[in-house]
């Protein structure tokens, strides 16, 4: 059963302050830990290690996250050829468009959207006391 059914917004709202804020010291605490042991165990970037304690396995996985130049890669892309390119593009939906299609051009949104695909996604929700 839903044991929150009977409590007030009220009572939920206050809770769910406490428990956020909880959670954020319990994700900064963790982030000390996980740093101090990367720093004793002098983790390279781009590397992968496992480790096996006492009690424990440590699995450490250390990655460079890289992204593109526009400025510099407009300048050389022309000497790169388009097989060898390390760039992907993917298709993503613009909603500012769609929006527009919806406004202007209902017949050609309505076969735009037999392509779409709907998921609904988390819920956010933010507490402000006051």
């Amino acid at each position: 059963m839903n044991e929150l059914k009977d409590i007030s917004l009220d009572e939920l709202a206050k809770r769910w302050i406490a428990l956020k804020d909880e959670e954020i010291k319990l994700y900064n605490n963790r982030m000390l830990i996980e740093k101090e042991i990367e720093l004793r165990l002098n983790i390279k970037d781009e590397e992968s290690r496992t480790i096996s304690l006492s009690s424990y396995t440590l699995h450490i996985v250390s990655k460079l996250n890289k992204s593109i130049d526009n400025k510099e890669w407009n300048a050389i892309k022309d000497e790169i050829p388009a097989h060898l390119s390390p760039l992907v593009y993917k298709a993503r939906i613009s909603q500012a468009r769609l929006n527009n299609l919806v406004l202007h051009d209902p017949a050609l949104y309505r076969k735009v959207y037999k392509a779409l695909k709907f998921k609904k996604s988390k819920t956010y929700i933010t507490i402000k006391q006051g």
